[in-house]
């Protein structure tokens, strides 16, 4: 920009200054920040370097108040978010408010010892962790917490070293914190390095799922799980030591057995079928009711225990955003889907040992359009079920899935899917080339087909926009499976002359070959795309001038897809009709 042009751009900004004498009239004056500057232009400076403006800034600078922002009506929401604006303690992350965090530095865990204050922080720190689950990230939640913020360390420690750090010059023995608060809150931190090691290893979509950003404040990966149900018990057998009514101790006590339930039933693995996940989790649902009956019996501390100052330590180079508002309701209704929906995602163990394809694909959609919709993690354990070891429930390889489901809808008693033509082990066999073929098929179509198993386990959005995007990468499928389906063609034909002739295949005119591999894809094609028109209802992505087109659109894939079943039928019929004997 050039001088005149700065000039004129800075010349805009002015500074407000209010008088106020003997509380008399309040006037307001505008004076341009350049009105006490000295003329660059001015022949009196042309023989000058540089003028010294210190004391006009500061003069000018002495009408503003702490925080308060210079800019002109010009500074647009577009150049606000643009840009960090210094000392806004809503854009400023470093900026310094002297109450609130002088509450966090000189913050004392040892001054909540009431039970009824443990009560109430142990519910809170329930409350932001159900919240977390719901897609908030932690800065917003559990990492607000004072308590966490003071006992969490920055690097790997061992257990023993995680305590609590007192600035009170008082050594008195506080076992509700030492303890029993000190184990809780180690447990739920052991529960959320479970949860984000089960959901990222299956697919999500950070910040749209969840955030599984930890700021560097969660190392307890590598202390064994054990230790954590260890501390907890140690707590529970302090706190029978106390002496506090029966009321309150059964409180705090259901709370403890909650987070060793909890510690259980979210630990990574276990995916198999005899898991203990859903009778941990129908546990954890039947201490709701109890926990939900003495909530009342929480006392909110004086001074706050959570603050939302604590993201000046965990992301200085992002804005701080305000913590996330919470209900007991809804924390008991969020836990208690939670647990009815792993249960429920169990329920795939009921297709065992079969694990029929059109079966599982049903339990799929079935447990994708519960309501109201699974959370992450209960999706990604549906994930971790299906598709862990390359295998369901590490029981059914998936590369048998898969030819299952091309035997049950295209080639049911087919000499193409004999298992003796991976037995046979001569290079020149027809048999053996038929394997081959239908293996390097299944190897490159493989990776697609356990998609549409996996895409319905998204966020709704996401089913439909990914099943949008699986179209075409289905239509070049169909394109590689026709051409699988001429080769394996040509291979029958040529072993007509051999001892193990494989009958061709024939389409409906007696002439035409039938493509077998093809109609599997393109039934799976057909879904797909009744999928996308139909979702787009359900997330009302149409205007109503748009329904009847989407409808019709939606009728003619039906009809399309009834018709392929029909071609289906007929030729499975056609096929398994006794060959009409031959005239001498």
């Amino acid at each position: 920009m050039v001088n005149g042009d700065l000039g004129a751009g800075l010349s805009k900004l002015t500074v407000t200054v209010t008088e106020d004498e003997n509380n008399a009239t309040t006037t307001e004056q505008s004076r341009s920040i350049f009105s006490s500057l000295p003329n660059p232009r001015s022949p009196s400076n042309q023989g000058k370097r540089g003028t010294d403006i210190t004391l006009a800034f500061n003069k000018a600078s002495t009408a503003l108040n702490q925080g308060q922002l210079v800019k002109d009506d010009f500074f647009t929401l577009f150049e606000s978010v643009g840009a960090l604006e210094i000392m806004d303690p809503k854009m400023d992350s470093g900026f310094i408010l002297p109450t609130e965090d002088a509450a966090l530095e000189e913050f004392d865990p040892m001054s909540h010892t009431l039970p009824e204050e443990i009560i109430w922080i142990m519910d809170q720190m329930l409350s932001f962790e159900m919240a977390w689950h719901e897609g908030s990230p932690l800065s917003q939640t559990l990492f607000t917490s004072l308590h966490l913020y003071n006992i969490l360390s920055t690097n790997h420690v061992p257990l023993e070293k995680m305590e609590f750090h007192s600035t009170s010059s008082l050594n008195r023995p506080q076992p509700l914190v030492t303890s029993i608060l000190r184990a809780y809150c180690l447990g739920l931190a052991k529960c959320l390095d479970s949860v984000i090691l089960e959901i990222t290893s299956e697919h999500f979509y950070e910040e749209e799922d969840f955030i599984s950003a930890t700021f560097s404040r969660l190392y307890v990966s590598k202390i064994d799980e054990d230790d954590f149900l260890a501390l907890l018990e140690t707590a529970v057998s302090d706190l029978d030591a106390l002496d506090l009514s029966q009321q309150l101790k059964d409180a705090v006590m259901v709370r403890l057995r909650l987070r060793s339930l909890l510690l259980k039933a979210l630990s990574p693995g276990g995916l198999v079928m005899q898991s203990v996940k859903p009778d941990a989790f129908r546990s954890i649902k039947g201490l709701l009711s109890d926990i939900d009956d003495t909530h009342s019996l929480g006392k909110e501390t004086s001074v706050p225990v959570f603050s939302e100052r604590v993201q000046r330590y965990l992301a200085s180079n992002t804005p701080p955003r305000p913590m996330k508002k919470t209900s007991w309701p809804d924390t008991v209704k969020s836990l208690s889907q939670t647990c009815d929906d792993v249960v429920a995602a169990f329920g795939v163990t009921a297709l065992a040992p079969d694990f029929a394809p059109a079966a599982l694909m049903r339990f799929v959609w079935s447990f994708s359009s519960r309501l109201p919709h699974p959370q992450t993690y209960a999706r990604s354990i549906t994930q971790g079920l299906l598709f862990k070891s390359s295998s369901v429930i590490s029981t059914l390889p998936h590369l048998d899935l898969l030819l299952t489901d091309i035997r049950g809808l295209a080639l049911p008693a087919s000499p193409l899917l004999s298992p003796s033509n991976w037995a046979t082990e001569s290079p020149s066999s027809p048999r053996y080339l038929i394997a081959r073929k239908l293996d390097e098929f299944m190897a490159r179509s493989l990776e697609e087909y356990l998609n549409l198993y996996r895409m319905p386990l998204q966020n709704r959005c996401r089913i439909r926009r990914t099943f949008a995007q699986s179209i075409p990468i289905l239509d070049s499928l169909q394109a590689l499976a026709e051409e699988t389906d001429m080769e394996l063609l040509s291979i029958c034909r040529s072993s007509v002359t051999t001892r193990d002739p494989i009958r061709p295949l024939i389409g409906e005119d007696g002439t035409a070959p039938h493509l077998p591999l093809a109609s599997w894809v393109y039934h799976h094609k057909l879904l797909a795309m009744e999928t996308v028109i139909t979702l787009g209802f359900e997330l009302e992505v149409y205007l109503p001038d748009e329904f009847a087109t989407q409808y019709a659109l939606l009728s003619f894939f039906a009809q399309t897809r009834a018709e392929h079943y029909a071609y289906l039928t007929s030729h499975l019929s056609r096929r398994l009709t006794p060959l009409a004997p031959h005239p001498p």
